[in-house]
């Protein structure tokens, strides 16, 4: 048995059985019963939905069980040869493999682009973490890791004879048969592929690489010379309704098995399977007949028969990220739940979709691929692991531009964490490393000094962040074409600065100019123009233009929907965009739930301390405010105080907001010795941080009076004035 499922556990005890279930959230069980008392049992397991399949053992009355199996669909045999009922285990192993797959699956139009084909923003990374996966080199070391990753995070489901097992034996096989074995390896790579769990594909790197490697080599060797113009495989599988709705509504579309993908040249026995998969009244049985053309097909893929786990048997496997389109989709035959989908492989090597990830590629550079994958981590927001795989190789490097490379990347880390002055010591680092080489004119110490200037604007410094852009722009005008990529960068900054300092028409100028070198240059779903468009609503919303703020900000996250993945942080950002303009508008309903998606993505992968999630927990409680709900208004204001006290030598004058809005909810609640008290707070550290005759500060000054005011004669004189970021 322990060589047909990962993990095997006995009871005698059917109470301490059920409770040990109640602890088992995401795996699938298959139950064997003997020598109990089998209909309790299960009565009271059968509606969990980790138990996928129950067999019993009995040496008599095997009839009275098989009546039982009528009225309990996971009865999946009635036996009295175990070896019997370790085959239908191995049949329920199959098809739970089958149940549980997890296609990336296009529609045909987006707001962006109404006639492209798109594929999942899961696929794109997925594919480029894959890439560079394959083109790092990996030793022993590799292996090592593996193994402590296996002991250290899944102790307590692996068996440790199966993982010191893999760790003697690995080179004594090869990835084929590892994959097709009754072996943890498989299900691990395809969950962590499935869920996205990067930091097991980053383990399972040297895997993931070792079988692409060996079936390119089979495919040279299969198919180079072959005289077959077509190659016909099938997929049995068992879709739930819903996603086989999905795959219904997308034929002319693309469909992508972001794994492994294991194919059979049998067609009768795969519609056997497909049939069997459609007695499980939850799922559709779907028959996929995939078409290759081997005239054009690169995609590496072969028949393993002769590695296989099973020597002989017949599997042909596709690598990951194979890319098909849906070209039909029909029903077997009226008796049964089961469809036959025709897909077609295809090379996408040129058109939208390629251009997008050719874009994204390039952005991820580096002069190893471990730069790369650092970068790439940053891109999907997975700071802290990007961050190990910057801090590694700089012990390890003597070149230049490496070392500059590893800095940088620190220094953007470090500004995404939160940790300002962390982020400026890395980028003046980087800034060294060319100073040291007396070089003036260089693209990569012009992106020093623009990301040092980004820092000291999340700062609120201004003039000191001015005064890096400027030089960073002076190196950029020198070396770059008038429509480089880095010059709408630099534009992009300069506006996020006048941006800061509320002179709204210089800054919608900047987005402008950042703006128009990025529609002449990237595609149309690239992230760099979902950031123009949110940078140019956020003026216009500031200015009162409600309505088209709006415009610009929706189709900024209708960008984003489609190529970040769902807990990017600048989702996290359109969210809350629109959340202010829809506070503005007065729509508080629809405020508080774009504000509280943002809050979500940021509690997720932001610190505690991070001052984005003090924006978010302010401007939750500005809408409650308004909505008149004080007590949570306080509660949402207060967490967001305490962050910015915490980190107020970054900020003075978000924590004057902050005091602010508190003092304000304290006048409407008439505690009005506390509404001073906190206004006068605000009033200090808008001195400290505003010139004498801003707006803001004369209106703090004169709000402050009002309260005092009201505190002597109990009369509400003011006017309804609250920030909000």
């Amino acid at each position: 048995m322990r060589s047909i499922v990962n993990n095997v556990k006995t009871f005698t005890d059917a109470r301490k059985f059920v409770n040990c279930l109640s602890k088992i959230k995401k795996s699938k069980i298959l139950m064997v019963i003997s020598g109990s008392p089998v209909q309790n049992i299960v009565a009271r397991i059968h509606h969990l939905p980790q138990i996928y399949s129950i067999f019993i053992f009995y040496r008599r009355n095997k009839a009275k069980y098989e009546q039982l199996a009528k009225n309990w669909f996971k009865i999946k045999g009635v036996q009295t040869d175990f070896g019997m009922i370790c085959e239908l285990m191995k049949i329920a192993v199959k098809n739970i493999e089958k149940d549980s797959v997890d296609t990336s699956i296009t529609l045909n139009s987006n707001a962006a682009d109404q006639n492209m084909d798109f594929l999942d923003q899961s696929y794109m990374y997925t594919l480029l973490l894959k890439e560079c996966l394959i083109a790092m080199k990996h030793d022993e070391r590799s292996i090592e890791e593996f193994v402590d990753y296996c002991c250290d995070s899944h102790g307590n489901e692996l068996q440790e004879r199966e993982i010191e097992q893999f760790h003697q034996e690995y080179h004594q096989h090869s990835p084929i048969w590892w994959y097709t074995a009754p072996h943890f390896l498989y299900s691990m790579l395809k969950h962590s592929l499935q869920t996205l769990d990067f930091e097991a594909i980053i383990k399972l790197g040297f895997f993931i690489r070792d079988l692409h490697e060996q079936l390119r080599k089979l495919h040279s060797e299969q198919f180079k010379e072959s005289k077959e113009k077509l190659l016909i495989v099938y997929r049995d599988q068992g879709l739930s309704r819903s996603n086989f709705q999905k795959l219904k509504s997308c034929v002319g579309n693309l469909f992508s098995f972001n794994y492994f993908l294991s194919t059979s040249p049998d067609r009768n026995i795969s519609i056997l399977s497909a049939k069997q998969a459609a007695k499980n009244q939850k799922f559709v049985g779907v028959l996929f007949m995939i078409t290759v053309d081997l005239s054009i097909s690169s995609t590496p893929f072969a028949n393993i028969r002769d590695f296989h786990y099973q020597s002989g048997k017949e599997v042909v496997l596709f690598t990951t990220h194979s890319v098909f389109r849906i070209e039909k989709i029909q029903q077997m035959d009226q008796a049964s739940r089961s469809w036959l989908v025709t897909l077609t492989m295809m090379e996408h090597n040129d058109g939208y979709w390629c251009s997008l990830i050719r874009f994204m590629r390039n952005e991820i550079h580096g002069s190893t691929e471990s730069h790369r994958l650092s970068t790439l981590l940053r891109k999907i927001c997975e700071f802290e692991k990007a961050f190990i795989w910057c801090v590694i190789p700089l012990k390890q490097t003597s070149d230049d531009f490496e070392t500059w490379n590893l800095y940088h990347q620190l220094g953007m880390l470090k500004t995404e964490l939160g940790d300002y002055t962390g982020a400026i010591s890395y980028f003046q680092k980087s800034i060294e490393v060319y100073e040291k080489k007396s070089v003036i004119n260089d693209p990569h110490l012009a992106e020093s000094y623009t990301n040092i200037g980004l820092v000291y604007a999340n700062l609120g410094e201004h003039s000191t962040a001015f005064s890096w852009y400027e030089k960073g722009l002076a190196v950029r005008q020198k070396i770059s074409p008038t429509n480089h990529a880095d010059l709408a960068d630099f534009y992009s900054n300069i506006g996020s600065v006048y941006y800061n300092l509320e002179e709204y028409e210089k800054a919608l100028s900047f987005y402008d100019k950042a703006c128009e070198i990025r529609q002449n240059i990237l595609p149309r779903n690239h992230p760099d123009l979902a950031t123009s468009y949110s940078d140019i609503g956020l003026v216009l919303n500031n200015v009162a233009k409600y309505s088209k703020a709006l415009e610009f900000q929706e189709t900024s996250l209708e960008i984003r929907s489609i190529v970040l993945l769902p807990n990017h942080l600048s989702l996290a950002d359109s969210y809350n965009d629109l959340g202010l303009i829809y506070n503005n508008m007065g729509d508080y309903s629809k405020a508080l739930s774009f504000l509280e998606k943002g809050l979500d993505i940021r509690q997720r992968i932001q610190p505690s301390n991070h001052p984005n999630l003090a924006d978010s927990y302010n401007n939750l409680g500005v809408v409650y405010t308004k909505m008149q709900d004080y007590s949570k208004a306080l509660s949402f204001l207060k967490k967001g105080l305490e962050i910015r006290q915490e980190t107020q030598h970054l900020n003075q004058l978000n924590l004057a907001d902050s005091y602010n809005n508190i003092a304000w909810v304290h006048y409407k609640i008439a505690k009005y010795p506390e509404a001073v008290k906190y206004q006068k707070h605000a009033v200090k550290m808008g001195e400290a941080s505003l010139p004498s005759d801003h707006p803001r500060l004369l209106f703090w000054k004169q709000r402050l009076k009002t309260m005092q005011v009201k505190s002597s004669n109990g009369q509400n004189l003011d006017p309804d004035f609250i920030g909000i970021r």
